[in-house]
């Protein structure tokens, strides 16, 4: 066997250091940066305020690395600058019905911190009122908005999650897709397609190391949520603890988790009633009224913007 002539270390060293200095510096992989090394990266919709905002905090003092998504830029960039918890965090413009910006964004927290491990589907609207009076534009936004947004959500980072064989989809679906309301109609349509897709997700993706969980919580106190009428004994829940749910559900193995957690199975149970039981529980709960008066003081505004944001009509040109 020929022998390997033996080589001076200090010559070694030397020609290292020349190569080295010869070749050209390469930015370091997320992954690889000491400062951001094995922590988990998030993106969050909807994360202006509300629910979506709360769930970033709530992670972001966790330690992990959060991008706030929403429509409203300037929103988003005060709120994650105006809290010094987010103050590592990123504020990223997104209208999560453009799939083509959902992977840009998606694009951007990884190319700062690695992988996205955990996406939080947040963004959505909350038209109230009797469903025939709302004006087309506004339902197809709502299902853009609730629905698709979702969807796109999804369909952006399964497919990278599943190279990985990691990763986390919490979505954001509502108590009304288990019990719909009268008022909230379209809503209730919305957030239970949310829950279908979580559900059909969940067991697509079963052993592949991504899970698809949902949160489906009660009435809010947010702007989407201002002058709904609650349930008799039950107050409008602060997003501070529909967010700590909510990490805890991705913390866990769980599908999916209601707040508070005992309506669930209430809902579950009245369900499997004959509809005029349902009807005369609903009668005595007068849930009717929860949500029949968009033109309520407290309602007024958030209407106002709804409309404002919704596309025009489309013309159809005669022939």
């Amino acid at each position: 066997m020929q022998r390997i002539p033996h080589v001076n270390a200090t010559v070694v060293r030397a020609a290292a250091a020349v190569l080295s200095a010869a070749a050209p510096a390469a930015a370091p992989h997320p992954a690889t940066r000491p400062d951001i090394a094995k922590r988990p990266v998030a993106l969050i919709t909807g994360a202006a305020g509300g629910i979506g905002f709360a769930i970033a905090r709530e992670l972001a003092v966790r330690g992990v690395h959060v991008a706030l998504a929403d429509i409203d830029s300037r929103a988003v960039t005060a709120a994650q600058r105006g809290d010094s918890r987010l103050a590592a965090c990123r504020a990223v413009a997104l209208d999560v019905t453009d799939r083509t910006a959902f992977t840009h964004a998606v694009d951007q927290a990884e190319e700062e911190w690695g992988p996205l491990d955990v996406l939080v589907n947040c963004a959505g609207i909350i038209p109230s009122g009797p469903f025939h009076t709302m004006a087309p534009e506004s339902l197809d936004h709502l299902a853009a908005v609730n629905i698709l947004g979702v969807i796109n959500g999804c369909r952006t980072v399964v497919p990278r999650m599943l190279v990985r064989g990691r990763g986390r989809i919490l979505n954001v679906s509502s108590l009304t897709a288990l019990k719909p309301l009268s008022g909230l109609a379209a809503y209730s349509a919305s957030k239970a397609a949310v829950l279908a897709l979580s559900e059909g997700l969940r067991r697509e993706l079963r052993d592949t190391g991504v899970r698809a969980q949902v949160l489906l919580p009660y009435l809010t106190n947010t702007r989407a949520g201002a002058g709904l009428v609650s349930l008799p004994g039950l107050k409008p829940l602060e997003p501070e603890r529909i967010a700590r749910t909510a990490v805890a559900l991705l913390s866990s193995r769980r599908a999916r988790a209601c707040v508070p957690p005992g309506v669930g199975p209430l809902l579950a149970a009245q369900a499997l009633l004959p509809v005029a039981v349902r009807d005369r529980i609903d009668d005595l709960l007068r849930c009717d009224r929860l949500a029949a008066d968009p033109g309520h003081p407290r309602r007024v505004g958030y209407e106002a913007l709804l409309a404002a944001a919704a596309p025009p009509p489309h013309r159809q040109e005669g022939r």
